[in-house]
């Protein structure tokens, strides 16, 4: 029977062109991994039409699509991992001439949270970094970094504020928040 049930998320992984069930996603305990596999598949149609959305930074708590998709399948919706992707362009102004890269508009930071948990599983970082980098449009350049706990904390204080300014369409709270932030994450090593 269990066979079953997992031939057929299986099944449904193949209709939608997905693979829910990878070694790296797996969990240690097989029906909390099939419980991931069925809460991901159920939402697989919204995910699939709004992978490549962009967050709605007018609502400070919105999430792209790509977030979104990567909270369902790696079962962390309700964990206490975290997912960020950054859109490089949104914090630089349009005349910053602060940043050698030109391409930028085309640049995607992802900054993902680094629990003992993540840090526990052989190779998960690496398999989740390839994993990502074949979910992002070819065209795009991605950079990931995992952050340790106090690190995260920090640049989440940081990311909310600026989200926060984006929601309340506050030029002056954008510019400055978003100036914090950058220079936060370049402190720590993530060029934008």
């Amino acid at each position: 029977m269990e066979q079953n049930k997992d031939l057929l998320l299986d099944t449904l992984d193949k209709i939608y062109g997905e693979n829910s069930n990878l070694p790296f996603l797996r969990y240690s305990h097989k029906e909390i991994n099939r419980q991931r596999r069925v809460r991901f598949l159920r939402q697989l149609p919204e995910l699939i039409r709004d992978r490549y959305l962009g967050c709605n930074l007018f609502d400070a708590d919105s999430l792209s699509g790509l977030e979104r998709y990567l909270y369902s399948i790696l079962g962390w919706e309700d964990a206490e991992e975290q997912i960020f992707i950054l859109e490089n362009i949104l914090l630089h102004s349009p005349e910053a001439t602060d940043h050698p890269v030109p391409s930028r508009e085309f640049t995607l930071t992802a900054i993902l949270s680094q629990t003992e948990r993540t840090r526990q599983r052989p190779d998960f970082q690496l398999r989740l970094e390839e994993f990502l980098r074949e979910k992002i449009p070819a065209h795009l350049r991605f950079t990931v970094h995992w952050l340790p706990p106090k690190e995260l904390a920090l640049f989440v204080k940081d990311y909310k504020a600026w989200r926060k300014a984006w929601a309340d369409k506050d030029d002056k709270e954008i510019d400055r928040t978003g100036e914090i932030l950058k220079n936060n994450l370049i402190r720590i090593n993530i060029e934008l």
